[in-house]
């Protein structure tokens, strides 16, 4: 016998039910074509069921269940149950197919996020081929007192410009690339460093054609140069010629010549290695990360990555501090302010428990020191008071003290051995230099002396930037509160007593 059809405004649906022992009853009746129940067999309930209730008949496997509107909920104008009625109403979605069509707000973040990515895309390939047309237009000869900046054609700002707005809309993603900000930097360093390796016919600050020199005598003599002159402080110094005489060696370079003329755009792209080493050990936001080295090679003006000893000890010694930052253990959050950025950094290297040094990775940070130490002469002991000023927490003197220990053994005895014959002709005016700090402070200050009038203008418009540079750090120390916790402020005093 078939089941009763619903009313009108029965907002049940009729699924169907399985006999546990018989499965599908083959005497059910067939479901008509215009049907909206689905008839779902499932296990027989007659023993649950009130007695009371009025029997179903025997050949209706359906049971009835009511469902609910996705948009109405429950239907309020839908009949009450009868009292004898055995169905419990169970609200359901209404199958009904949805528009697939987005909300408009939905949509139109969509949309800026398509156009994030076109511009972050676009932007760097179209700023290096304006870079590149607009040095075609650059006349040397027609330099003044402003040196390239009197010679550089509207087109090239364009490109720098452009670069930096879209390396803006690049931090400004809801999600940073990890790929991206590299390209935004390199691309940059190559505006601001290479140009002058492409235009200029020849290596660039005096310095670097004496050291050029040097490397290839020490390489014709096979070790320290005769007769050096004024020049044989090298001698005593000689680890970034002795690299450098290998480099040849190995690639069978007739002079380091063929390239030190790409010194300064290398030793650029080289630091961004150490300087993603230190700034994580800071903090894990990207945003903040590359928005700090865009800033570095934006404001580094004093041009102390030419082809020199200087430049090889800063990369050395920056890589050293990241290192030793890596492995400090990190403070706990106190007070009201949370330090998410210096409390959750990123996990120690393999081997590291974040208390102390594996013994490889401590024997790779002594053989960097060596290096150092053979290469420079101050550089070494700026790593010591850099490194004595992080070992001031108690905390951090596990970390720091062997590393601190180890450079000042191996500058003590390379003073003793190699460099004693320097040190004991200078070792009084090394002193002085090292006890009147504040004697050469004026020149950097305001020493100009009597330039021209575009030098006056730049030496006060660098000036300018480091004080920008200055406030920079003063205001994110005022406002931000979890910068105060990490090392940023020790290694923002370390240089104090060596201005010199």
């Amino acid at each position: 016998m078939p089941s009763t059809q619903p009313a009108d405004d029965d907002p049940t649906v009729r699924i169907p039910v399985m006999d546990r022992t018989a499965q599908i009853d083959p005497a059910a009746p067939e479901q008509e074509a215009d049907d909206p129940t689905v008839r779902i067999p499932v296990m027989d309930r007659t023993a649950q069921i009130d007695p009371a209730a009025p029997e179903q008949e025997a050949d209706d496997p359906t049971v009835r269940i009511p469902v609910m509107d996705r948009t109405a909920q429950i239907d309020p104008a839908a009949p009450e149950p009868a009292d004898d009625d055995p169905t419990v109403p169970i609200p359901v979605m209404d199958l009904a197919p949805q528009s697939d069509a987005a909300p408009p707000e939905q949509a139109g973040k969509a949309r800026r996020r398509r156009v994030q990515t076109i511009v972050s895309l676009a932007v760097p390939p179209v700023a290096i081929l304006l870079w590149l047309l607009s040095l075609r237009r650059v006349h040397l000869k027609g330099m003044g007192d402003l040196g390239l900046l009197d010679v550089l054609p509207v087109l090239f700002w364009v490109a720098l410009s452009l670069l930096t707005l879209g390396f803006v809309v690049t931090l400004w993603a809801k999600r940073v690339s990890r790929v991206l900000p590299v390209v935004y930097v390199v691309a940059l360093i190559a505006i601001l460093h290479a140009t002058i390796s492409v235009l200029y016919p020849t290596l660039r600050y005096q310095w670097a054609w004496k050291h050029v020199a040097v490397v290839n005598a020490m390489l014709r003599y096979g070790g320290p140069v005769p007769h050096p002159g004024f020049l044989n402080i090298y001698n005593y110094w000689p680890g970034f010629f002795v690299m450098n005489g290998l480099v040849l060696r190995f690639t069978g370079l007739n002079s380091a010549m063929s390239y030190a003329h790409w010194a300064t755009p290398a030793a650029n792209v080289l630091m961004i290695g150490p300087l993603l080493l230190l700034y994580r050990t800071i903090t894990q936001n990207r945003k903040l990360i590359w928005g700090a080295i865009w800033i570095y090679f934006s404001c580094s003006w004093i041009g102390q990555d030419y082809f020199s000893p200087q430049t090889f000890g800063f990369l050395l010694f920056v890589t050293l501090i990241g290192l030793v930052l890596k492995q400090l253990p990190t403070p706990g959050p106190t007070g009201k302010h949370p330090v998410p950025a210096w409390v959750e950094p990123p996990p120690p290297a393999r081997g590291s428990s974040g208390t102390g040094w594996s013994p490889g990775l401590f024997v790779m940070v002594v053989l960097m020191e060596l290096v150092l130490v053979s290469s420079h002469q101050l550089t070494p002991l700026m790593l010591i008071v850099t490194l004595t000023a992080l070992s001031l927490p108690r905390r951090n003197r596990r970390t720091v003290l062997p590393v601190l220990a180890s450079a000042v053994l191996l500058q003590a005895v390379w003073f003793a051995t190699v460099a004693r014959p320097f040190i004991a002709v200078n070792l009084q005016s090394f002193i002085q230099a090292l006890t009147a700090p504040d004697s050469n402070a004026p020149t950097w200050l305001t020493g100009l002396g009597t330039p021209a009038p575009g030098q006056f203008v730049l030496s006060w418009a660098d000036r300018g930037l480091s004080a920008a540079v200055i406030l920079l750090a003063m205001a994110a120390w005022f406002r931000r509160p979890w910068p105060r916790r990490t090392p940023l402020p020790l290694l923002a005093l370390a240089p104090l007593p060596m201005p010199a």
